[in-house]
């Protein structure tokens, strides 16, 4: 999995902390070179993702349209004027966005995970289905656990992701955000995981803090 967004709740009200227990985590999966884990494990960009939105998230272009479109090339262009770009960090995930006063066809909005632009070019895949992305063999490579009902997981086959950091001499790490509230308190980590040995590792728990609960 590279990124994702899961919530377990126990207790019917959400502002009652006498019983209520709550775990939330947040995932945002990064490349980088695989000789700089521990670097990149301290780096405030790498930081960042756990004290915002995590995901670059963008509304203004049609599903179909990445990453090919004129539209979202403006995009790119735009962003590229008031952001530092780190060349050597590479990321994973967009967040798709869409809202009703955009488009009538659908209700509320909606929201899911798809692939970064640079996971598309190096696999060569294609958005045959919306929200679902396929290799040049018809086979699906990455998509969304929640366009089938599920918590936000934005999931990869193995053996593509491995072809990446192979080719590219990559390691995949993850910022974390968890938190969990249980016994009247908040508990909140911050951390850096990696991909090492066939194991998820904790390279760095930068940050960790409880607070009590009053209702």
């Amino acid at each position: 999995m590279l990124s994702s967004h899961i919530k377990w709740l126990e207790g019917s009200n959400e502002d009652d902390y006498s019983d209520r227990k709550e775990l939330f985590i947040k995932t945002t999966a990064l490349l980088v070179p695989h000789n700089k884990v521990n670097e990149y494990s301290k780096n405030k960009k790498v930081h960042d993702y756990s004290y915002s939105s995590h995901w670059e998230s963008v509304y203004q272009i049609f599903a179909r349209e990445y990453y090919w479109s004129q539209a979202y090339r403006e995009y790119q262009l735009e962003v590229n004027s008031y952001e530092e770009v780190d060349e050597e960090l590479k990321t994973t995930t967009l967040e798709y966005l869409w809202e009703k006063g955009y488009d009538n066809s659908i209700e509320g909005s909606l929201s899911y995970l798809m692939p970064s632009e640079f996971i598309i070019n190096k696999l060569g895949l294609k958005q045959l289905k919306e929200g679902y992305w396929f290799n040049n063999d018809g086979q699906l490579i990455c998509y969304d656990m929640a366009l089938e009902g599920y918590n936000t997981g934005l999931l990869i086959e193995k053996k593509s992701l491995e072809k990446i950091l192979t080719e590219n001499q990559l390691a995949i790490i993850w910022d974390i955000y968890l938190e969990k509230v249980a016994n009247r308190e908040l508990h909140e980590w911050r951390i850096v995981a990696a991909h090492q040995d066939d194991s998820i590792i904790i390279v760095n728990l930068y940050n960790e803090e409880t607070w009590p609960l009053r209702n």
